[in-house]
């Protein structure tokens, strides 16, 4: 099994280290966009959640209360599910 040198260290020829390379302004624009992007969709879906909530609430009442106008003799205890059984 091979043992870990530990990390590398760069050094210039005056002893100073050398830091990590400074990005280019295409990787910067590349990344920033990225995340505008991102963060534009993750807006957009959240907004379109909250947005769908009142009428999909409203569309299952709707269709709830459609299913009992059309059958009368259908009872609520059919539809709502019990939480006492009977033995």
């Amino acid at each position: 099994m091979k043992s870990n040198p530990g990390p590398i260290l760069d050094m210039t020829p005056s002893g100073e280290f050398s830091g990590p390379p400074k990005p280019k302004l295409v990787e910067v624009l590349v990344r920033l966009v990225a995340a505008l992007l991102l963060i534009g969709v993750a807006v957009v879906a959240f907004w379109l959640a909250l947005f769908l909530i009142p009428f999909l609430v409203l569309g299952g009442l709707a269709l709830c209360a459609l299913y009992w106008w059309r059958h009368p003799s259908t009872h609520w205890r059919h539809i709502v599910i019990r939480t006492r059984y009977r033995r």
